[in-house]
């Protein structure tokens, strides 16, 4: 990014000419190169870390959300991505920047947020209700409508929350940690993944 003046002479019968009008000429600006190795981790439900390599010659980077610029001015090689929805595919590019301007664009990383997966209420002779998902059960289970919802994908703020069968009444439970009464309840499989903490977007599972 730096201009020279450039002139150019004839030389006649050993002696010079008038030199001609000057032409100044720029070099283009030394841009650093695009950011390579993205990466995420820590992936939750509403955040996830987005890391690359360093870049040399860097003095910042800027973070594109799907192609809108979602951070700038950031010295480190990671940062937290945050204000997100549950099961939502995120597409991240990552730039550098020097004196002389912004690189290229990173090859875009493609991330996707744990999900949720639906849980139903089922109701049982009149007295008794249970859950399974989508309404699932041996009959004469009836569904009665969306209760609440569990992660699909375990991370470190959340425990699974496990489907109990009972041998002796033949009917499906959920239970949270782990199956009670381990005599007369089968631990089926996990549902999905109850949350140990408040996380945006979710709402307190009261066991009575």
């Amino acid at each position: 990014n730096t201009t020279y003046n450039m002139t150019v002479s004839a030389i006649v019968a050993g002696v010079e000419a008038e030199q001609s009008l000057t032409l100044p000429v720029t070099t283009p600006p030394s841009l650093p190169q695009a950011p390579t190795n993205l990466s995420s981790s820590s992936v939750t439900q509403t955040s996830f870390t987005l890391s690359w390599g360093s870049v040399s010659g860097a003095t910042s980077y800027k973070v594109y959300k799907g192609g809108s610029l979602y951070a700038s001015n950031l010295t480190s090689t990671s940062t937290s991505i945050t204000g997100l929805s549950a099961g939502t595919t995120y597409n991240m590019q990552v730039s550098a920047v020097n004196s002389d301007g912004e690189s290229v664009r990173s090859e875009t990383l493609v991330v996707t947020t744990a999900s949720l997966i639906l849980v139903y209420q089922a109701y049982f002779a009149g007295d008794y209700l249970y859950t399974a998902i989508n309404g699932e059960g041996p009959p004469p289970f009836q569904q009665e409508g969306q209760v609440f919802s569990l992660f699909q994908q375990g991370t470190a703020n959340t425990v699974p929350f496990y489907r109990c069968f009972s041998t002796s009444h033949g009917h499906f439970y959920t239970k949270a940690l782990d199956c009670d009464e381990p005599s007369v309840l089968t631990k089926e499989g996990v549902l999905g993944y109850i949350a140990t903490s408040p996380i945006q977007g979710t709402s307190p599972l009261y066991r009575l």
